[in-house]
Parts: structure tokens; C-alpha cells; sequence
């Protein structure tokens, strides 16, 4: 793997989809359907962060969780994908110019995905208390890159994932959703995860229906990807939509979220005991050979 690319050097961009081992195929459903990338990069990172190896602080050390993180692109199946330390987004650079550093990049093509076509962007934090600079400057650095696409990824569908080892505080986590960075941390389930348990038929039989109907119409606004949140209109410009959330919205898909995971969590614990914990085992053994 070239996860951990020579100082200074730009690492290059990764192409071929690799066989996945069968303990870490994509959840599915009952009647086989699986998960999209983006629920299954959400769901491996959310387990990394639970059972990550901790360093002496409790945390894992900074460069070693970048490579962690950015090494679930492999094991999720992405096509195209780079680690820590590249300057550009899968070889293109933003429209500034500026060098901005990555943590890792990846594109599935929709072979592998049924039709899926989309890039996720990570930024990997292993911090006790993360400051809002790392949350603005990490927005800046996807949005420069999108300038720099467009109008080429108008169509496409970016979707920048905050990986945190430590809990964010309420006011970070909404900044978030308002600006599409979907958020991994420990405890609460992402919501791409909760989005896929949500939608799917039936699930209302075990899990609580208006917690299930609230983050449907709440959870899919927040992981919007930045293509929905800044469209290219048609006289070339873009256009950001304030009257996307309210204070009280984002207070409900918090509530909608601590509520939902624990109710998905509790249900596991009496369905499946372990399989979350056999999984997380998997994925490490997996991200230790990769690296």
C-alpha cells in the first residue's frame, strides 16, 4: 500500500477494485440488498472510532489514525482512491492553487456499487476537543476543489466525511450539517448508516416509527452531497440555500440521531449480540494487512 507516501513526495492515486474478504461485504438486508459505499465507509469508520487502538492519551496518535482511516477506501472497495499528504483531489488540483493537504480520497465507479458513482473526501482527527478552524478550514478545501471542477462534477457527488476518535461538541456537529460534512465520531451512528436502516421497508417493525420517519425527512438533508448544497445554476453560477435548516431542525436531528442509534444498538445487542464487535474485530486484522 502507498497510504503512507515518502515525505514530500505526492502519493499516487490507487485504481482497481479490491476483493473484499466475506466478513466485510456491505450490511444488508434481509432479502440481500446492500449498502452503498457511503453507508459502509460510514459504518467502518463509526466501528474504527469505537474500537480503535488508543495511544497513551486515549487517543490514537495523529498519523497513524489519518492512515487508519484513510485505508477504509480499500477495504470499502473504491476504484480510485489516495492517502495521507496529497495535494490534489485524485490528481486535479483546486482552482486557488493552493496545496491544500488531504487525508484521503476516493471514487467508487458503481462497478462494485451497482451504479454508484460518487467521491468521498476525508479528514481524520484524533483530538480531544477539535476547534471550528479544522471544521471551516476543512470546508474550504472541498469547496476550493469543487471550483476548480466545475462545471465538469456539477452532475457528480462529493461527500466530505469528518472521522473523529473523540466526540464533537453540539455546535461543530451542526456547522456540519449545514454544510454537508458528514460526521463520524464515537457513540452516535452516522447518519448515512441511519439513513440506510431508515429507508429500508419494514424497519419500522423492531425501531420506532416517528424516530424512523424524522430522520428520513431530516437525515438525508444533512448528508446532502456538495454538488445538492452548492448547484451550478444556469447562468454559471452557484448558489448556497440558507432556509435548508433551522436552529430548531438542527436541535431535532440531533435528538433524532442519539435517539435512533440507541434504539439500533439496543436492538442489536438482543438480535445479534457481538456482530458489531466480530466486525470491528474483522476490520482491523483487514486494515492491518492492508497497510
Amino acid at each position: 500500500m502507498v497510504f503512507a507516501p515518502i515525505e514530500g513526495v505526492e502519493p499516487t492515486s490507487l485504481r482497481g477494485s479490491p476483493a473484499l474478504p466475506s466478513s466485510l461485504q456491505p450490511p444488508r438486508t434481509r432479502v440481500g440488498r446492500g449498502a452503498d459505499a457511503l453507508t459502509t465507509v460510514c459504518l467502518d469508520a463509526w466501528l474504527l472510532c469505537s474500537h480503535g487502538q488508543p495511544g497513551s492519551d486515549g487517543l490514537p496518535e495523529g498519523r497513524r489514525w489519518e492512515r487508519l482511516v484513510a485505508t477504509l477506501l480499500t477495504a470499502s472497495g473504491f476504484e480510485q482512491r489516495q492517502g495521507p499528504g496529497g495535494t490534489t483531489l485524485l490528481g486535479t488540483s483546486s482552482q486557488s492553487g493552493l496545496r491544500h493537504e488531504l487525508d484521503g480520497a476516493g471514487r467508487s465507479l458503481g462497478r462494485s456499487r451497482g451504479g454508484w458513482d460518487k467521491t468521498i473526501i476525508l479528514e481524520a482527527k484524533a483530538v480531544a476537543a477539535l476547534a471550528k478552524t479544522e471544521v471551516v478550514n476543512f470546508e474550504a478545501k472541498v469547496f476550493d476543489f469543487y471550483l476548480g471542477r466545475l462545471p465538469t462534477e456539477a452532475d457528480g457527488a462529493w461527500h466530505p466525511i469528518l472521522v473523529s476518535a473523540a466526540h464533537l461538541k453540539p455546535g461543530l456537529r451542526n456547522l456540519c450539517a449545514q454544510r454537508s460534512i458528514v460526521v463520524v465520531e464515537p457513540g452516535r451512528l452516522p447518519l448515512p448508516v441511519l439513513n440506510w436502516i431508515a429507508s429500508r421497508a419494514g424497519s419500522d417493525v423492531r425501531l420506532p416509527g416517528p424516530l424512523l420517519a424524522e430522520c428520513v425527512r431530516l437525515g438525508q438533508r444533512a448528508v446532502a452531497s456538495v454538488q445538492q448544497r452548492w448547484p451550478l445554476q444556469a447562468d454559471g453560477r452557484i448558489a448556497f440555500d440558507p432556509r435548508w435548516w433551522s436552529g430548531t431542525e438542527l436541535a431535532d436531528l440531533a435528538y433524532v440521531q442519539d435517539e435512533l442509534s440507541a434504539a439500533v444498538l439496543e436492538l442489536y445487542d438482543t438480535e445479534r449480540p457481538g456482530a458489531l464487535e466480530q466486525r470491528a474485530s474483522n476490520l482491523m486484522a483487514e486494515l492491518r494487512r492492508l497497510q
